[in-house]
């Protein structure tokens, strides 16, 4: 079920590699690069071990991702807008511009906490990323429907195959997300309701969570406009 996460070695190898997927939109691409070195190998820049290798794996687990995240600081979490774009200048209930930076770092790990998240990691990804991505990926063929005139057929058939091949590179990244999550112990249950939440199509549901087929109604509807021959 795991693609390439369920061929490492062992459950730890695949918890560190998960932690790397959930944590990436979030920290500096350095840091967690060192961290992600330091816990495969299990031991820090000083020499000392970071998680035991006795312990139950829900313990292991949280001291790698008490490990990943120690010591935040804000110079270490990528630019929040980055990941949130669409957030920009959200306002709050009194009518004053929400900080998105400060709550997503107080929602996966922040200043006022040093606590690791996977569910609400994986919300904010889906949320302020994945959905995004997914929707400008459908836009480069549904976006001939709104073109006025007639459009060349030639065009049409290029901006379907340009449409699916990114669409199928988004939706393995959230395939990817997906199951870091459930690796790191979040319920598919939860993981549905985020998506439902976020409004993920649910043909990409059924790709992301069943492994069905990539599929858009679009593909099979009657084409905008095109030149005639």
């Amino acid at each position: 079920m795991f693609n390439s996460i369920a061929g490492k070695q062992n459950l730890e190898e695949a918890a560190i590699e998960s932690l790397g997927i959930l944590s990436g939109p979030y920290l500096n691409e350095g840091l967690l690069t060192q961290r992600l070195i330091d816990l495969k190998r299990n031991q820090d820049q000083q020499g000392y071990q970071v998680w035991n290798p006795q312990l139950p794996i829900e313990d292991k687990l949280r001291q790698m991702s008490d490990y990943l995240w120690k010591g935040f600081e804000p110079g270490t979490v990528r630019s929040a807008r980055r990941v949130i774009q669409s957030q920009s200048g959200e306002l709050n209930q009194y009518g004053k511009e929400v900080n998105v930076a400060d709550e997503l770092m107080f929602a996966i790990g922040g200043q006022r906490t040093e606590t690791f998240s996977p569910e609400q990691a994986a919300r904010n990804i889906f949320k302020y990323e994945i959905k995004k991505k997914l929707e400008q990926s459908e836009n480069i063929y549904t976006d001939l429907f709104y073109k006025k005139g007639p459009v060349d057929p030639q065009a049409i058939e290029k901006a379907k195959e340009l449409s699916k091949e990114a669409l199928q590179r988004n939706l393995n990244k959230a395939k990817e997300i997906y199951q870091a999550a459930i690796l790191l112990g979040v319920p598919q249950s939860r993981l549905l309701q985020i998506m439902k939440e976020t409004k993920i199509d649910k043909f990409d549901v059924g790709y992301i969570v069943y492994d069905k087929p990539m599929f858009r109604p679009q593909w099979n509807a009657p084409k905008p406009n095109q030149v005639r021959p």
